[in-house]
């Protein structure tokens, strides 16, 4: 069949010959019979579309499989329909372990999901303690470089506030430095 809007591309080329408009009997649509013993019988190669899905109908095993290869669309149908073919206890063997598969995967997804929500909770707890104590430290520092800049200003000697503070005078020194 062919529409009006479809792209010359697309158009499979049947080797039938082009017939004036006015003998259509509609210009919206194309119709094309294809005997499929003579389209076996012809054993084209399985490069357009037409071709693969006909070979699905008619081929062997090796020309369903070229054209599942060269069309997901041809595989997934192929797919069902090996599924479709098997016997009933074959079949709720075949969806058993379908279920199986996917009741595995939905457990993986949700341990994954879960070592995930604990790995963030532990990050997160981590993330607090670390910057608790690292806001501590920083405030203490900066307790003491407060402390050292006000006997600074009270006109004590850096030698004093090393003996009175108990940290060594190069820290004091850069303290002053920062300080102006």
């Amino acid at each position: 069949m062919r529409f009006e809007e479809e792209k010359p591309s697309e158009v499979v080329d049947m080797g039938y010959k082009e017939e004036e408009q006015d003998k259509y009997a509609t210009k919206y649509l194309e119709l094309h019979i294809i005997e499929l013993p003579k389209f076996k019988k012809k054993k084209p190669e399985v490069h357009t579309k037409l071709e693969q899905w006909l070979w699905l109908f008619v081929g062997s095993e090796e020309e369903v499989q070229k054209a599942s290869k060269l069309n997901k669309e041809i595989e997934k149908i192929n797919k069902k329909l090996a599924s479709m073919s098997l016997s009933n206890e074959e079949r709720n063997n075949y969806e058993f372990r379908l279920k199986a598969i996917r009741d595995e995967a939905d457990a993986k997804d949700y341990i994954a999901k879960k070592a995930r929500e604990e790995g963030e909770r532990l990050g997160e707890e981590r993330g607090k303690k670390l910057g608790e104590k690292l806001g501590e430290e920083r405030g203490e520092e900066r307790k003491q470089e407060e402390i050292i800049k006000s006997m600074l200003r009270k006109k004590y000697s850096v030698k004093e506030v090393k003996e009175i503070i108990g940290i060594p005078e190069a820290e004091i020194r850069r303290i002053i430095e920062e300080s102006k």
